[in-house]
């Protein structure tokens, strides 16, 4: 075999490694810890209400959970829900982003699936605020819009 059939074929396995799945109950019930903690991790001042109605609302389908698996392993989740008034207005917001062990590649990669499902949902557009620097480069990568969002506490 010459070396360019070994790339891709590399790039073949390395794509068929990550998995984005939406969760189902049994999903939710079973990663229900590491849900929480990055919906926590994502929220400031989260309270014990908020919390409860985050967690029914993923309970009756008002909120998505899809999971980033990578070589049969759970690494990461994103946690959105829809937003809009219409559907030429929808959009799916992304609330929290979790993961350990993720590299660039591989969120790019979960990024562009995730993108592919709202597409396929009939959503027209995804919106995520973050301040957080690795997530605006990975937004970058795939050829998201990114803007200042300014904002006071009172």
């Amino acid at each position: 075999m010459t070396d360019a059939v070994l790339e891709v074929q590399d790039q073949s396995l390395t794509k068929a490694r990550l998995n984005l799945e939406l969760l189902t109950q049994g999903g939710i019930t079973l990663y229900w810890d590491e849900i929480e903690d990055a919906i926590r991790a994502s929220t400031k001042n989260l309270s014990e209400l908020r919390m409860s109605r985050i967690a029914r609302d993923l309970r009756i389908g008002k909120v998505y959970v899809f999971a980033i698996w990578i070589n049969r392993k759970v690494h990461g989740l994103i946690v959105c829900q829809p937003s809009g008034e219409s559907s030429t207005e929808s959009s799916l917001v992304i609330t929290a982003l979790a993961g350990k062990g993720i590299g660039l590649d591989d969120w790019q990669e979960a990024s562009s699936g995730l993108e592919s499902r709202a597409r396929n949902a009939g959503f027209k557009k995804i919106v995520a605020l973050t301040d957080n620097e690795r997530m605006l480069t990975i937004a970058k990568l795939n050829d998201w819009t990114t803007s200042t969002c300014c904002y006071k506490e009172l």
